[in-house]
């Protein structure tokens, strides 16, 4: 069967995307149960962005796990203090757990001295699988494990498992003040709204459910379905392009992804969480009901995100 009827009798989108490696790769999405035709249709992060959940993940959660894993104990300090000036205080904010992961060794192996760095684990096996893989998630990491068994691989895979574990068992985080009015308007318009995250699914899923704001979302996309920008480019495709989209989010690849999919973006500024999302409550839901909202009108919005971020 070819591809694309497979595609179509399984109710599944197919992208063409050309790696960084020069490699043609397909990638799939399954679709929602429905992908309302509206004018409109919002996309929405979670972590940071609708959640209140970013920094004590990052604090509690990711780096004590690398810590442990990776038996870092001596350097402990420091790998705190790089990883959260990557994962929250950078233009990197809201990387891929693995492509940080990448990245903080990277950076550690440049900022400690020689006999310090001696302790920190290869990443070259890890560095290939994040270039070269169609999707970075648990799944196809595992399955680049089950095919060289390579034991850098193993550890990465021991510690989003880790990852996963301790996060599962944090309290559940609260949303920030003003989101959930947002999404009662955006009902009440019959605008769309779906989550499209990095995190995975499950976890996405358990949070806005206890968040008590999950049945205003038509879809939980996570990291098992892909980049952003091809789970954006889906909604254009499966709208036939008659929707414009909106993303928002509090990290520069969220923006990126709007960009690459053609969508537009509002961002919610780190430390100015509230304010955003008041605005966006007000001045985006009142766009929206006069279809008026465009690029232009958030060009403001994005300038004052990429200073914050750059003095960050």
């Amino acid at each position: 069967m070819e591809i694309s009827s497979l595609c179509e009798s399984l109710n599944w989108s197919c992208s063409t995307i050309l790696t960084n490696k020069g490699i043609v790769l397909r990638h799939f999405i399954r679709e929602p149960l429905e992908v309302q035709n509206t004018h409109y249709l919002i996309a929405i992060d979670s972590d940071g962005c609708a959640l209140d959940a970013m920094e004590v993940k990052h604090r509690q959660c990711f780096t004590p796990a690398i810590i442990e894993i990776w038996q870092l104990q001596q350097i402990a300090t420091q790998v705190m203090d790089v990883a959260l000036r990557i994962n929250l205080y950078s233009q990197d904010r809201g990387i891929n757990r693995f492509v940080a992961l990448a990245k903080l060794f990277e950076q550690l192996s440049k900022d400690l001295p020689e006999p310090q760095r001696a302790i920190l684990p290869s990443c070259s096996a890890l560095r290939q699988w994040v270039e070269s893989s169609p999707a970075l998630s648990e799944s196809t990491l595992q399955e680049a494990l089950q095919k060289d068994g390579n034991s850098e691989l193993a550890k990465v895979l021991e510690w989003t498992r880790e990852v996963n574990r301790r996060v599962s068992s944090l309290p559940h985080p609260n949303a920030f003040p003003h989101v959930a009015e947002f999404l009662e308007k955006l009902n009440h318009l019959k605008v769309p709204a779906y989550v499209v995250s990095s995190a995975t699914r499950d976890i996405i899923n358990k949070e806005w459910q206890a968040a008590g704001i999950a049945g205003y979302i038509q879809h939980f996309y996570g990291q098992e379905d892909g980049s952003k920008a091809s789970v954006l480019k889906h909604f254009s495709i499966a709208s036939a392009n008659s929707s414009q989209i909106l993303m928002i989010g509090d990290a520069p690849r969220d923006c990126e992804a709007a960009r690459k999919s053609g969508s537009m973006f509002f961002p919610i500024i780190p430390g100015k969480e509230e304010q955003s999302w008041r605005i966006a409550k007000y001045e985006i839901i009142d766009a929206i009901k006069n279809k008026s909202l465009d690029a232009e009108m958030l060009k403001t919005r994005e300038s004052e995100f990429w200073k914050v971020l750059q003095r960050g």
